[in-house]
């Protein structure tokens, strides 16, 4: 997406931040309380199913990527018991902490507003029994009717670190993103470019557990 796009689909600055990452929907410093970890599951969500795995990093950082864009339309105990579910220690508290500033920001947003966002593939590039590094190309919708340029699609990498911690793979920090690949229509070079880049990315076909 470009900067323009990401404008759009941000509402402001909100839907980009939870779209490719929180930094730009943060509370702007407001302390949350440190949360305890819960070992309970959330949401059906067990991150001692994935295995210690490639593959099984990379379905967990599928899921924790998906609720963790969710997470902004849970109740705040809901959203509590989430992060604290699958993130590691250190860094608990920050997404816990951006979590809440994105769905402060989103209550402000009247009225009907789409976000959603499908994998098209996967890469790793790094894995080790204690950290994973992986990268989805995805596609992405989103936005509100009526403001900027309303409801538009686009293409985003997002990346997701995992920590091996407490039994199981942990997020290791709020998962970020940065623009495209993206398809440009009638463009032989940068068509050539994305059938390259998309080489890169695995099909996301598996469901390690």
């Amino acid at each position: 997406m470009s900067n323009k796009t990401a404008a759009a689909l941000g509402t402001g600055l909100l839907l980009v931040g939870l779209l490719i990452g929180r930094a730009s929907a943060n509370d702007g410093g407001t302390s949350a309380p440190k949360p305890k970890p819960e070992q309970t599951t959330s949401s059906g969500l067990d991150p001692k199913s994935y295995p210690r795995t490639k593959a099984g990093a990379v379905t967990a950082a599928a899921a924790y990527d998906d609720v963790i864009v969710r997470a902004v339309f849970m109740t705040p105990e809901e959203r509590r018991k989430v992060v604290n579910l699958i993130s590691n220690d250190a860094m608990r508290d920050q997404i816990l902490k951006d979590e809440e500033g994105a769905a402060a920001a989103l209550g402000k947003v009247n009225g009907p507003k789409v976000l959603r966002r499908a994998p098209l593939g996967y890469r790793v590039p790094t894995f080790t029994k204690d950290f994973a590094k992986v990268e989805f190309w995805q596609a992405a919708v989103g936005g509100q009717p009526g403001v900027d340029e309303g409801v538009i699609s686009g293409f985003i990498t997002k990346t997701v670190e995992l920590g091996w911690e407490r039994g199981a793979w942990r997020l290791a920090g709020n998962p970020t993103g940065k623009d495209g690949p993206s398809p440009e229509p009638n463009n032989l070079e940068a068509s050539n470019r994305i059938v390259a880049e998309a080489r890169t990315f695995e099909e996301l076909d598996h469901v390690a557990r």
